[in-house]
C-alpha cells in the first residue's frame, strides 16, 4: 500500500506550512487527495513535487508559470523557462555578493567607529606607513564645501567621500583656539594623485581620535599643546582625516576625525 500523509504529518515531511499547502491546493499547484471525512491525503510522490514548488518559487517563477512547468515538464517551452531564471538567479546572486560585501564592510566600520567613541579625546602613539595621496587645493576657497567640489570635478563621481580615505592638511603654525584656515585637502585617490601627488610618510604619529568636523576643530590646539607639553617634537603640519560625516551623523558635533601629528 502507497504511503500517505495527513497534512500536518505532510508539512513536517516537507517543511511547507499547513497554510501554504491549503494555498497549493486553492491555487491548483499542489492537491491532495481527499478523504470521506474531507481531510486532504497526500502521497509519497508529491513530497518532492512539494519541494520543487519551493524551489521554482526561490527562483522567481511565478505560480502561474509553476503550473504550466508541472503540467509540460518534458517540454522545451520548460527548458527556455529553467534557462531564463537561471540567468536571474546569476544576477541576483552577484548582486546578493554585492551587498553581502557591503553589509561586511559597514559592519567592520561601524565596530571600529564604536572602538573609536571609547577613547575620543586622548592622545596616543601610532606606527604608520607611507600613503601615497593627492592635494588638492582650490583657486579660491571660502569653506570646505570649494575642497569637494574639486574633487568631484577630478573624479566625476559624486559618492567618492564615501569610498576615499580624505582629510585636511594644516599648517600647525596657523592653528590657534580660534581655528585654522583651509588651504589643502588630501584624497587618498590615483586620479587626485595624478594631478598633485604628495606622500604621507611613515613613522611614529601623535594621534588623536575626536568629535567635530574637520574644519576649525576646537581640539586640534589640544593635540598640538599636548604634543609640546610632552616634549612630542612634530613636523609642521597637522593631518585631519575624517572618521564619520554625513552619512551617518547629522549634526558637525556628532562627526568624528583622526588628529595626526608626524614626530620629527
Amino acid at each position: 500500500m502507497q504511503r500517505t500523509y495527513t497534512i500536518k504529518e505532510f508539512e513536517k515531511v516537507t517543511g511547507v506550512s499547513a497554510h501554504t499547502l491549503r494555498y497549493f491546493d486553492k491555487v491548483g499547484l499542489l492537491s491532495p487527495a481527499r478523504l470521506d471525512n474531507g481531510y486532504r491525503t497526500y502521497s509519497l510522490k508529491q513530497v518532492s513535487i512539494a519541494e520543487f514548488i519551493t524551489l521554482l518559487q526561490q527562483a522567481m517563477f511565478s505560480n502561474a508559470e509553476i503550473k504550466e512547468i508541472l503540467s509540460n515538464y518534458n517540454s522545451q517551452q520548460t527548458i527556455e523557462s529553467l534557462k531564463v531564471n537561471q540567468k536571474k538567479l546569476r544576477d541576483e546572486i552577484i548582486n546578493l555578493r554585492r551587498a553581502h560585501g557591503f553589509i561586511s564592510e559597514h559592519i567592520a566600520y561601524l565596530e571600529q567607529l564604536s572602538s573609536v567613541r571609547e577613547k575620543l579625546s586622548v592622545p596616543f602613539i601610532e606606527q604608520a606607513k607611507s600613503r601615497t595621496v593627492g592635494l588638492v587645493q582650490p583657486d579660491l576657497v571660502r569653506d570646505i564645501v570649494d575642497f569637494f567640489d574639486t574633487v568631484d570635478e577630478i573624479i566625476l563621481e559624486p559618492t567618492w567621500p564615501h569610498f576615499f580615505t580624505h582629510g585636511m592638511l594644516v599648517d600647525t603654525r596657523k592653528v590657534t583656539e580660534a581655528g585654522y584656515p583651509l588651504e589643502t585637502m588630501y584624497v587618498e585617490n590615483s586620479k587626485v594623485a595624478k594631478v598633485h601627488s604628495h606622500t604621507i610618510p611613515a613613522g611614529r604619529y601623535l594621534c588623536m581620535y575626536c568629535d567635530q568636523s574637520m574644519e576649525d576643530n576646537p581640539h586640534a590646539i589640544e593635540l598640538i599643546r599636548h604634543a609640546q607639553q610632552t616634549g612630542f617634537y612634530y613636523e609642521p603640519f597637522l593631518y585631519i582625516e575624517k572618521v564619520s560625516g554625513p552619512v551617518i551623523e547629522k549634526r558637525k558635533q556628532d562627526f568624528l576625525v583622526k588628529l595626526m601629528l608626524k614626530e620629527k
